[in-house]
């Protein structure tokens, strides 16, 4: 990000990243959050500058994303032989004792 980048703020309203200091109220995925730390890094690097009609504010950083899982399945996992894509028989073997033991 370079110092003229413009960043939401609360009341819907922009500044610069230059004027941001730590504890600046920003805008992070719709919610209202304090700036915690920050770091300027004085190096050289490529930085885009795009604009957008209408003027809307965009995600600037990404988080990678995360795995999705559920909750343990109410019956037990099936064991035993089951075919492969090629009808290959593919065993899958019983590592640990009975579930209901």
């Amino acid at each position: 990000m370079s110092l003229d980048h413009r960043i939401l703020v609360p009341g819907n309203k922009t500044v610069q990243a230059m004027e941001l200091e730590v504890d600046s109220e920003v805008i992070l995925d719709g919610t209202q959050a304090k700036l915690t730390s920050m770091e300027w890094k004085h190096e050289p690097t490529m930085v885009l500058k795009i604009s957008f009609r209408p003027d809307l504010p965009v995600a600037a950083f990404m988080r990678p994303p995360s795995i999705l899982s559920k909750g343990s399945r109410k019956t037990p996992l099936r064991r035993g032989k089951r075919r492969g894509d090629g009808g290959d028989v593919v065993t899958i073997p019983d590592t640990e004792g009975s579930l209901t033991d």
